[in-house]
């Protein structure tokens, strides 16, 4: 008996609403280089943003994601030679997420999330206007997160974005490593 109790104590402590959810958010990248063989490409914070729409069952969160980055490439290093470079580099993610939640009786809530799934590397700028698609991708992200009301949460959110090697215009890259932290809000229906 006192078992049962536990449990439904633990219930109440830790109970999180049900239901489909839509979310959204921008933010900025701290990342800033994109690695090859003999050198790597310098670019400018950029501030991507996303959108979700996921489904919620108590403490656990499954989602599919949609990612957006673009980048002002401002250099290109090689061996030693640093050489001025303009460009953009721009990135689009499909994902497929699933999350824990952390939620008590106060209004505050965190979340660890993770996924997989791909995404659409693109570089254009004088001399290249090339494209790698379909290269897998992985995440990881903890978030922090004020419960409004019983609908509505704002989240602040740190990404670990990372991507599979791939090639573009016979260039092999070595992946891009994004490190994001995001305001976003999350709607639950």
């Amino acid at each position: 008996m006192k078992f049962l109790f536990l449990v439904m104590l633990a219930l109440q402590l830790f109970a999180a609403q049900s239901g489909v959810y839509v979310g959204g958010g921008a933010g900025v990248n701290f990342s800033d280089k994109l690695e090859f063989e003999n050198g790597h490409y310098v670019y400018n914070q950029s501030y991507p943003y996303n959108l979700a729409l996921g489904y919620q069952s108590n403490l656990w969160r499954f989602e599919a994601e949609g990612m957006y980055t673009k980048s002002k490439i401002t250099n290109y290093s090689s061996l030693d030679t640093t050489t001025k470079a303009s460009g953009d580099l721009m990135k689009q993610s499909g994902l497929f997420n699933i999350g824990y939640s952390g939620y008590n009786k106060t209004k505050m809530v965190s979340t660890i999330t993770v996924g997989a799934g791909v995404s659409n590397i693109s570089a254009k700028s004088p001399s290249i206007d090339a494209s790698a698609n379909s290269v897998l991708t992985y995440r990881a992200s903890f978030a922090a997160g004020y419960m409004v009301d019983s609908h509505l949460t704002l989240e602040t959110k740190y990404t670990y974005l990372a991507t599979q090697s791939f090639t573009i215009a016979d260039v092999a890259y070595k992946g891009l490593r994004d490190n994001l932290l995001s305001l976003n809000l999350r709607y639950l229906f």
